[in-house]
């Protein structure tokens, strides 16, 4: 099963389905709500690899179906990325379970989230979306000893 932690923002917009935090699991994310030129957008990062998936323009009707979304855009980003291969089956197996806890106040994520959210603020949903898929997992982090996010997925994938 794989865990999403959410941020107390996204817990309010959410509202349902959020349990308490269970101890971690090997596929664990970190999400947020924010917003790009007014527009909902919810920023996802997974806890090993700083791997960022975003959905974009996002309505409070879509929150009975956030766990098929964020399914359906990690692996889109997956493909934007060119590393996603013959492993969505697998991918799709591992995420068929998802469930959203509360935070966990991990910093790392929680940094990385913050930085990438900084990024975002002068833009429009145009350009953010353009970068998001073409740049935002081809830049190396710190955390991760300067190592791209992208990289660390791709690694991660290849153990599936």
């Amino acid at each position: 099963m794989v865990q999403i932690y959410c941020t107390q923002k996204l817990n309010k917009f959410i509202k349902t389905g959020i349990k308490q935090s269970l101890p971690r699991k090997e596929h664990d994310w970190s999400a947020h709500l924010f917003f790009i030129s007014g527009r909902k957008c919810i920023i996802f990062v997974n806890k090993q690899t700083l791997y960022t998936v975003l959905l974009m323009d996002i309505f409070k009707k879509d929150m009975p179906h956030i766990n098929r979304l964020f399914l359906e855009a990690f692996i889109g980003q997956l493909q934007m990325d060119h590393i996603l291969g013959s492993h969505e089956g697998q991918i799709r197996n591992i995420y068929n379970e998802i469930s959203l806890l509360s935070t966990d106040n991990d910093r790392k994520t929680l940094g990385t989230i913050n930085n990438i959210v900084s990024m975002f603020q002068d833009m429009d949903l145009a350009s953010a979306n353009q970068y998001a898929s073409e740049r935002i997992n081809k830049m190396p982090w710190q955390a991760l000893q300067y190592v791209y996010s992208k990289d660390m997925m791709l690694q991660e994938l290849s153990q599936i």
